[in-house]
């Protein structure tokens, strides 16, 4: 059986569904797979098929591993590190990369927000753009999330690619529940709160309905941003709960009504993989959602309600989903569960990445 290295861009305790699912799980129905996690203040330890290794060693991955005994080697989003292993690849090893999310492009994204060092940020994304593409190019493949996402930043790369997308584990799939029995309609937002995302507009767009019966509970590592968004007359109604790993936040998808996920429709935005939105579906629950590339791709009106991002089109939609009744909700979660496992069941994806390897020259 042939052997592959994935290295992580997570920490050793960190959980994701897809390095999850894929490379821990249904790949290994075809190669056997190490996976590299960091460490922060650790040193190198070795659990089962998991190797964590220092984070500050990151660019000497072969002082810990013999990276000459794999025939695959992936790399996800650590340019610097595929770079390294470009150096020691061999005739007979392919080496590529998965790409997430265009994270140089992020940080000039917000200097344009903040508006703050523009020029500056201008030269280094470029410069780093430069750089990333051309590391792609010397890969002999390399996954980017969507099709959206090679559009807009790597339509001039020559290396071959295959969309390796988010989904969901058939086998951890839970039926959506027949009924609900509070009257409260009960709403559920994970992720990051900062400026990029200006959660405090989604905030001020549910003040509106303060009188109405629902609540909003946050998951999330960001406190302080949390604070500066709420508003004071929304403070019954919204509750921080802290950051939860994922397989314990799952748990407790189930017991809400919807999930949120509005972001802005802008260039860095329009390229993201809705993860929270899979988790919903995942547990049988709809999402109000943005209107990007991937939310459209997947779902409709039948199964999610689409708000653009603004104040006026979120308070529609707010309203519609105050006033649809749960039943109509639980069927709106069933059917958006049942089109991912269709078209975005992590199985069949694996299956076919391992035929994209085996039929790279």
């Amino acid at each position: 059986m042939k052997k592959l290295l994935y290295i992580t861009d997570k920490f050793e305790n960190e959980q994701h569904s897809a390095i999850d699912s894929i490379f821990n799980k249904f790949l290994k129905k075809y190669y056997d797979i190490s996976l590299v996690y960091f460490t922060k203040k650790g040193n190198y330890t070795k659990e089962l098929n998991r190797h964590i290794i220092p984070y500050h060693e990151r660019k000497h991955i072969n002082r810990y591993m013999n990276l000459a005994q794999f025939d695959i080697l992936i790399v996800r989003n650590h340019f610097e590190i595929t770079q390294k292993i470009l150096k020691y690849k061999n005739a007979n090893q392919k080496v590529g990369m998965q790409i997430s999310f265009p994270h140089s492009f992020r940080r000039y994204y917000e200097a344009k927000v903040v508006n703050r060092s523009i020029f500056r940020k201008a030269i280094e994304y470029n410069y780093k753009s430069y750089i990333e593409k051309s590391i792609i190019n010397r890969c002999d493949f390399y996954l980017p999330i969507s099709q959206t996402m090679v559009d807009e930043f790597y339509k001039d790369t020559t290396t071959p690619y295959m969309i390796l997308p988010l989904g969901i584990d058939p086998n951890s799939i839970i039926k959506p529940k027949e009924s609900k029995s509070s009257s409260t309609l009960k709403i559920i937002y994970i992720g990051t709160i900062d400026k990029l995302r200006r959660f405090d507009m989604v905030i001020d767009s549910l003040i509106p309905f303060k009188n109405r019966d629902w609540i909003l509970d946050i998951y999330s590592m960001d406190r302080k941003n949390f604070e500066k968004s709420i508003k004071e007359e929304l403070r019954e109604k919204i509750t921080y709960k802290g950051f939860l790993l994922r397989d314990e936040l799952l748990k407790r998808v189930g017991e809400y009504d919807i999930g949120m996920f509005l972001l802005p429709e802008s260039r860095l935005y329009k390229v993201a993989s809705p993860t929270k939105v899979m988790e919903y579906y995942q547990m049988g629950i709809p999402a109000i959602m943005s209107y990007i590339p991937e939310c459209e791709e997947l779902f409709d009106e039948s199964c999610g309600f689409f708000a653009h991002f603004n104040t006026s089109s979120i308070e529609d939609n707010f309203k519609r989903v105050l006033n649809t009744p749960k039943s109509t909700l639980i069927e709106m979660g069933r059917k958006g569960q049942e089109r991912l496992i269709k078209s975005r069941n992590y199985k069949t994806i694996s299956d076919s990445l391992y035929s994209f390897l085996e039929d790279i020259k």
